[in-house]
C-alpha cells in the first residue's frame, strides 16, 4: 500500500515540481513540429506558499525565561529556520512531511526533515488518531561491494528496534530505549485531507503546457509552410531540392504562372484568451496570486495588501494550524529531554507561545502611526507583538530592553539651580 503511494502519488508529485511533466511524453507525427516547452506553475506554487508561510521565521515567546533561553539555543544548535522551511516546502510538495527527533553525543535534541516516502505514520483507531508507531525505511549500499540492503527502523514510545533486509532475509540488527516518552517522529501535515498544494489543478497545468505548445507548434507550422507553384508543370525534381533548400530566392514564372504559400490561419485572440483563462483558473484554485498583475506599492495599506492576497492566507491559515500543532510535539519532546536530564519535571511544553510570521510587503509608515495611536492605550510589549505579527521584522525582547535603556539614560533633573527670580538682597 505504502509502496503504492511512493511509486504513483509521490513520484508524479515530484515529478511536476521538478517540471518532468506529461507534455515531454507527447508524441506527434514525425514530419510536424512537437514542442514541448514545461511551464511549470507548480513549482512556482509551492515555492511562492512556502514563502509567504515561512520566509520569516517562527517566533517564540515565554514568561519561563529559563526554558525560553534553554529553546532559543536549541533552536540554534539545530538551524530551526531551515528546517521548518525544508519541512514546510516538503509537505507543500507531497502533502505530509516528517521531523526525526534524536539526541547527539552530547546529550542534545536534535531534529531533522527526512524524505517523506521514507516514512509510515501509524495512529491508534481513537478519536484522538494517536501515533503509536512509525516505520523508517532506506537502502544502504555497502563499501566493500554492490550489495544492497534496506534498513528498516521502528519507532515507538519507548524503544527504536532495527532490522536489516538483505536477499529477502530480515535479521533483528539493534533494539535500544530512549527517553522521549513519545513517538520520536514528527509528522506535518500540510491541511486536514494531506493533500499537496499543487496536486488537485494538475489537470489545468497539463492544459496550459499543451495549448501553449500547440501555439508554437503552428508557428512553427507557418515558419515552414509550403509553397504552391500554379501554372508551372515543368519544374523538376531537381528545382522543387533547390527551392527547399533555399540556395535560390528568384522564382521564373510563365505569363499565367502563380506561386503562394499554404499556411494555416491562427485565430491569436481565441488562443490567447483561452490561455488566460487557464492561467487565472490554476491561480485561483491553487490560492496563489499571479505577482505580475499586483501593483503593490510602498503607500499601500496593510488591509489594501492583505485583500490581494486573501485566498492565499486563508489555504496558509490552514497550513498554520497543522505546523502548530507539529511544532508543540517537538517543543513538548525538547522538554521531556530537559526533564529526564533534570530528573524531575520542571519544564512544560505550555510555557511556550509560538508565532507565525507572514513574509509580506510592510508599510512602514502606517505602522509607525499605529504604534503612535496605541501609545499609553496597550503596554509596549504588546504594541511590539502585534506589529511584529502583522510582519514588521523586529525582535521585540530587545527592543524592550533597548527601550528600557533609553529611558534610563535620559532622566532630567527638574530642580531650579540657584535663586532663579529671587532679588539680590544688598
Amino acid at each position: 500500500m505504502h509502496g503504492d503511494i511512493v511509486k504513483n502519488r509521490f513520484k508524479q508529485l515530484d515529478n511536476y515540481y521538478e517540471g518532468k511533466h506529461e507534455i515531454l511524453n507527447r508524441v506527434i507525427e514525425d514530419d510536424k513540429p512537437n514542442s514541448k516547452n514545461v511551464f511549470n506553475y507548480c513549482k512556482y506554487t509551492s515555492d511562492q506558499l512556502t514563502a509567504y508561510f515561512l520566509g520569516k521565521p517562527v517566533s517564540y515567546s515565554s514568561e519561563k525565561t529559563s526554558l525560553f533561553d534553554l529553546l532559543e539555543e536549541n533552536n540554534k544548535i539545530n538551524n530551526a529556520e531551515l528546517e521548518d522551511n525544508k519541512a514546510g516546502h516538503k509537505a507543500s510538495v507531497k502533502g505530509v512531511s516528517y521531523w526525526l527527533c534524536y539526541t547527539d553525543e552530547e546529550g542534545n535534541f536534535r531534529y531533522k526533515t527526512v524524505d517523506t516516502d521514507s516514512i509510515i505514520y501509524i495512529l491508534d483507531n481513537t478519536v484522538e488518531e494517536k501515533c503509536v508507531m512509525a516505520i523508517r525505511y532506506y537502502k544502504e549500499n555497502s563499501l566493500l561491494n554492490d550489495d544492497e540492503r534496506t534498513i528498516i527502523e521502528v519507532y515507538t514510545d519507548r524503544d527504536i528496534i532495527t532490522y536489516r533486509l538483505d536477499s529477502g532475509k530480515l535479521t533483528l540488527a539493534e533494539e535500544k530505549e530512549h527517553f522521549f516518552k513519545e513517538v520520536p517522529i514528527i509528522e506535518i501535515a500540510n491541511n486536514r485531507w494531506h493533500r499537496g498544494d499543487f496536486e488537485d489543478v494538475i489537470d489545468i497545468q497539463d492544459a496550459l503546457n499543451n495549448v501553449k505548445n500547440d501555439v508554437a507548434n503552428d508557428l512553427e507550422y507557418y515558419s515552414n509552410c509550403l509553397l504552391a507553384l500554379q501554372g508551372i508543370d515543368d519544374t523538376d525534381d531537381k528545382e522543387i531540392k533547390r527551392l527547399e533548400q533555399r540556395k535560390g530566392r528568384t522564382l521564373f514564372l510563365p505569363e499565367n504562372g502563380k506561386a503562394s504559400f499554404i499556411t494555416k490561419n491562427i485565430n491569436n485572440n481565441v488562443v490567447e484568451y483561452y490561455a488566460k483563462d487557464l492561467k487565472d483558473d490554476f491561480h485561483l484554485l491553487a490560492s496563489v496570486p499571479d505577482l505580475t498583475k499586483l501593483n503593490i506599492s510602498g503607500d499601500m495599506k496593510a488591509t489594501a495588501i492583505k485583500s490581494l492576497f486573501f485566498g492565499t492566507e486563508q489555504t496558509v491559515a490552514e497550513k498554520e494550524r497543522f505546523f502548530k500543532v507539529a511544532l508543540e510535539k517537538r517543543i513538548r519532546l525538547f522538554c521531556n529531554i530537559l526533564n529526564y536530564k533534570s530528573t524531575k519535571d520542571v519544564f512544560s511544553w505550555r510555557d511556550i507561545e509560538i508565532t507565525f510570521n507572514r513574509n509580506i510587503p510592510v508599510n512602514l509608515s502606517e505602522f509607525g502611526d499605529s504604534v503612535i495611536k496605541l501609545q499609553g492605550t496597550l503596554p509596549k510589549a504588546m504594541v511590539l507583538e502585534e506589529l511584529k505579527k502583522n510582519g514588521l521584522d523586529i525582535d521585540v525582547k530587545r527592543a524592550l530592553q533597548l527601550l528600557e535603556e533609553e529611558q534610563g539614560n535620559n532622566i532630567f533633573d527638574n530642580s531650579i539651580i540657584g535663586n532663579v527670580g529671587e532679588e539680590n538682597e544688598e
